[in-house]
C-alpha cells in the first residue's frame, strides 16, 4: 500500500475488464481503479464522495482499489500469516492471517493488476 485517499473523479472508458471501474489521475499518471465486488461475487455498489481509494504499487505500476469504508490499517505479524489450505489458479485469496479475533483473508494483488 502506498496511501489511502478520498474518492476522486474516475474517468470511465467505454469498455473495461472485470473489476476495473475506470482510470484516475494519480500525480499526473492515469492509473486503473479496481472494485473488488465483482471478484468476490458481490454486486457493484454506488460510488460516493465518502468512499476511499487505496493506492498500491506492484512491479512499479500504480493502481487504486475502491473501498466503501476503511476501519483500520494493521501491520500483520509474519508468524500469524498462513498459506491457504487449497490452491486455485489466479485466485484472489492469497494468504490467511490468524489472530485471537479470527481470520483475515489477504488478497493477491497480482490478480487485480493483470
Amino acid at each position: 500500500m502506498v496511501e489511502v485517499i478520498n474518492m476522486q473523479k474516475v474517468e470511465i472508458p467505454e469498455s473495461t475488464p472485470k473489476g476495473i471501474i475506470g482510470l484516475f489521475n494519480y500525480n499526473g499518471t492515469m492509473i486503473k481503479t479496481v472494485d473488488l465486488c465483482p471478484f468476490l461475487g458481490f454486486p457493484t455498489s454506488d460510488f460516493s464522495i465518502n468512499n476511499r481509494l487505496i493506492i498500491a504499487c506492484i512491479k512499479n505500476e500504480y493502481f487504486a482499489v475502491h473501498t466503501e469504508n476503511i476501519e483500520t490499517i494493521t501491520k500483520f505479524e509474519d508468524e500469524n500469516i498462513q498459506d491457504v489450505p487449497f490452491s486455485i489458479e489466479n485466485s484472489l485469496l492469497h494468504k490467511i492471517y490468524k489472530s485471537n479475533k479470527g481470520s483475515i483473508n489477504i488478497i493477491n494483488c497480482n490478480v487485480l493488476y493483470e
